[in-house]
C-alpha cells in the first residue's frame, strides 16, 4: 500500500503523454504505472496534466530588508500557485549575502515559513571578494551584477570581475550574471529616459546587453569559471551564447516569459507594469529568444520575480521601480507558449524542470520517475483562466499578467508529496505543510 496515490492523471513519459497513476511514499515517487497499489490518501486528477514541479532559478523575495514588498511566506505561496516547487533567490536589497553569517541568518529566517524548497545565491562583489569560500557550501552560486541593481553597485572593471571569476572557479562554484554594460546604460538613460516607456528599450539597449555578455564570456574563457547568464533579452546575446557553446566554453543562459511574450511596443502601450531590467526589446529579439529556447542555446526559463507594491507600480514611468510580478503565473504562461506553438510540452519540462535540476546539481528533482522527489504540479488545461489581482498570492498584485487569458491553471502543488497549494472555492489556499 502506498502512502499517497494520484490517479487519472496525464503524465509526460519517454513515449509521450500517457494516462497513468503515481504512487508516493516517504516524500518520493515510488511507482508510475497504468494502475498503482491502493493508498492511504488518494488524489483524483480527473484527467488533469501532472508535471514535475518547476524550478525557478531567479526570484527576489526581498526578505530580510524589504518585507513590505514581499516575504518568503507570500513569495513561496505565489511560487506554489505558479507551479514552482523549488525557488532560488538572490537578495538584491540590503543586507546582501556577502558573508557566512548573513546567509546562515537568512536561511534560518526564511526556511521555516517557506511552502516550497528554497535556496539562495551569494553576492559576489568588492565586499565579498576573497571570502567566497567561507560560505560556498550554503549557496547555489554567486550572483554578479555588471551594472548597479537594487543596492548592489555592480562590478565595472575587468580586474575585479576577473578576480571574482577566478575565485568562483577555484572553489568549484557557479557565477550567475546580470549582464548589462554600466557606461552604455548611463548614456542610454541620459539620451532616452525622457521618452518614458516608449524609450525604455533604447535606454537599456540591446547593445548594452550584448557588450556585457561578450565581456562575461571573454572572462569566462580566460578564467575557466562556469557562468550562467540570467534573463537574456536580445538576439545578439543569444548569438553570443551560441558562439560560446560552439567553442566549448562552460556557459549556460536563461530568459524570462516576459521577454518571449511581450515586445517594446507593449511596454510603450502598458507603461510601468512592463518596466524591467533588462528592458523588453523588439519583436525580432523576442523571436530569436524563442528560437534559443527551442534549440537549447537558452538552457533555462525563469521568472525574475521582482515584486513591488501596487502603489509603486502605478507611479509615473520615470519613478516606477523596475521589476515584474510573475511567479504566480509561471506555469500558466509556459502553457500559453505551448498553446501558441512556441514550445512543446517536452521543451517546457526541459527548460523549467530538468535543465535547472542538472545545472544546480539537484538530481532528485525535475522528473516524474521512481526515486525522484515527489515535487509535482497538477494542472487543469481543459479550461482557460484569466487572473485578477485577487488571485495573486504575492504582495505584488499589480502585474502585466493580470487580465491575460491562459489556457489552464495550477490546481494542486505537491512538495515532498504534501499538498502546499490547491485551488479552492473562495481562494483559500492550503497552509504551509
Amino acid at each position: 500500500m502506498h502512502e499517497i496515490a494520484i490517479r487519472g492523471a496525464r503524465v509526460l513519459l519517454n513515449d509521450g503523454l500517457r494516462a497513468v497513476e503515481v504512487g508516493l511514499d516517504g516524500g518520493e515517487v515510488t511507482e508510475v504505472a497504468e494502475e498503482v497499489a491502493p493508498a492511504m490518501v488518494e488524489h483524483e486528477a480527473d484527467g488533469a496534466l501532472l508535471l514535475p514541479g518547476l524550478i525557478d532559478d531567479h526570484v527576489h523575495f526581498r526578505e530580510p530588508g524589504k518585507e513590505e514588498k514581499e516575504d518568503f511566506a507570500t513569495g513561496t505561496a505565489a511560487a506554489a500557485h505558479g507551479g514552482v516547487t523549488t525557488a532560488i533567490e538572490i537578495q538584491n536589497n540590503a543586507p546582501l549575502m556577502i558573508s557566512r553569517e548573513a546567509v546562515e541568518a537568512k536561511l534560518a529566517l526564511v526556511r521555516p515559513k517557506s511552502r516550497v524548497n528554497v535556496g539562495v545565491y551569494g553576492s559576489a562583489n568588492r565586499a565579498s571578494q576573497g571570502r567566497l569560500s567561507e560560505f560556498a557550501d550554503l549557496v547555489f552560486g554567486f550572483k554578479i551584477f555588471l551594472a548597479p541593481s537594487h543596492g548592489d553597485e555592480g562590478v565595472d572593471t575587468d580586474v575585479m570581475l576577473s578576480l571574482l571569476l577566478e575565485e568562483i572557479a577555484r572553489i568549484g562554484s557557479l557565477a550567475v550574471i546580470h549582464a548589462e554594460d554600466r557606461a552604455m546604460i548611463d548614456a542610454g538613460i541620459e539620451a532616452h529616459a525622457r521618452a518614458g516607456a516608449a524609450g525604455w528599450s533604447k535606454a537599456r539597449s540591446a547593445a548594452a546587453e550584448v557588450k556585457a555578455v561578450e565581456r562575461a564570456i571573454r572572462l569566462c574563457e580566460r578564467t575557466g569559471c562556469r557562468i550562467h547568464l540570467f534573463h537574456l533579452s536580445s538576439a545578439g546575446a543569444v548569438d553570443a551564447v551560441a558562439d560560446a557553446k560552439a567553442r566549448g566554453l562552460p556557459v549556460t543562459a536563461a530568459t524570462c516569459p516576459h521577454y518571449v511574450v511581450f515586445t517594446e511596443d507593449d511596454t510603450a502601450r502598458v507603461g510601468g507594469l512592463l518596466k524591467c531590467n533588462p528592458s523588453i526589446k523588439s519583436a525580432a529579439d523576442r523571436d530569436r529568444l524563442r528560437e534559443g529556447l527551442r534549440d537549447g542555446t537558452l538552457d533555462v526559463i525563469e521568472t525574475d520575480h521582482a515584486p513591488h507594491l501596487p502603489e509603486e507600480k502605478r507611479a509615473p514611468f520615470e519613478t516606477n521601480p523596475s521589476g515584474l510580478s510573475g511567479v504566480d503565473v509561471f506555469l500558466p504562461v509556459l502553457l500559453h507558449l505551448v498553446k501558441e506553438g512556441v514550445l512543446t510540452l517536452d521543451t517546457l519540462v526541459e527548460r523549467a524542470c530538468r535543465a535547472p535540476a542538472r545545472l544546480y546539481g539537484i538530481e532528485r528533482k525535475g522528473e516524474i520517475a521512481a526515486g525522484r522527489d515527489a515535487d509535482l504540479v497538477l494542472v487543469d488545461d481543459s479550461r482557460p483562466w484569466t487572473p485578477t489581482e485577487a488571485d495573486f498570492e504575492s504582495k505584488a498584485k499589480l502585474s502585466p499578467w493580470v487580465g491575460f487569458e491562459f489556457p489552464g491553471r495550477v490546481v494542486k502543488t505537491f512538495v515532498g508529496g504534501k499538498v502546499v497549494w490547491e485551488e479552492r472555492e473562495g481562494r483559500t489556499p492550503t497552509a504551509p505543510a
